[in-house]
């Protein structure tokens, strides 16, 4: 192992997305949207893309084409949702959309007992259909910040004393400094060991995860192999 030559790579956002996601799973969306939408084989899940539409709305809101261009590579979700690089442009974004929007009163149905009308800021798209898609969006978006805001309740982190205050966008900015990087192990046979790790979380990010209910993993599970592509000198 050459250890002079130890770095890292892949330094990205798993804070709010890892939240978002695991808001998603609470909500039963998963499921929900595997159902409906998984029935036909694709590159990328179309569920997953819907989970990667949401949590872009309860964390940065922006244009599929922001969300291809500088959110999402800047996020763990492709590791979060077992999505492979490069699989999550505008074009597979849009197209998500087009598939949600018939599945609107399900969607409705599934969440009546917790959410009734929302307010939402419209986004414009020359095609109708992608108006209400967009709508839709905010909606799962809405459903997850409200279920964050209930957590923090039901976790009684409303009583009178330091967490009194706390919102949903407070949370999400405590966990602001969370990320997930590569460390890079360069070895003496010109190979390379890649270990996927989370930063640690302060005192504070632990007790409001605690709190919630969630934990952290302490490392990512991924496929890539020692790579001898390397030249290490």
């Amino acid at each position: 192992m050459l250890l002079n030559k130890v770095r890292l790579e892949r330094v990205r956002q798993y804070r709010n997305c890892f939240v978002g996601l695991e808001l998603w799973k609470r909500l039963g969306l998963d499921r929900f949207y595997e159902a409906l939408l998984d029935g036909q084989t694709a590159d990328v899940a179309w569920s997953r893309v819907a989970a990667v539409l949401a949590i872009n709305r309860l964390c940065a809101p922006g244009s599929e084409l922001s969300i291809e261009e500088r959110w999402y590579p800047d996020t763990a979700l492709d590791d979060l949702l077992r999505i492979e690089e490069g699989k999550i442009n505008d074009t597979r974004l849009y197209r998500c959309l087009d598939r949600l929007l018939p599945h609107k009163k399900a969607l409705e149905q599934h969440l009546k007992q917790r959410y009734g009308e929302l307010s939402i800021r419209p986004i414009f798209h020359q095609l109708k259909r992608r108006v209400k898609a967009h709508v839709l969006v905010a909606f799962l978006g809405y459903a997850l910040w409200v279920t964050l805001k209930q957590l923090l309740v039901r976790k009684n982190l409303g009583a009178k004393d330091a967490w009194s205050k706390i919102s949903p966008g407070k949370a999400l900015s405590m966990l602001s400094g969370l990320r997930s990087a590569d460390i890079v192990l360069p070895t003496t046979d010109r190979r390379e060991i890649r270990l996927r790790r989370i930063t640690t979380p302060t005192q504070e990010q632990e007790t409001l995860l605690a709190h919630l209910g969630m934990h952290l993993p302490e490392r990512i599970d991924f496929d890539y192999e020692c790579s001898a592509d390397s030249e290490v000198g």
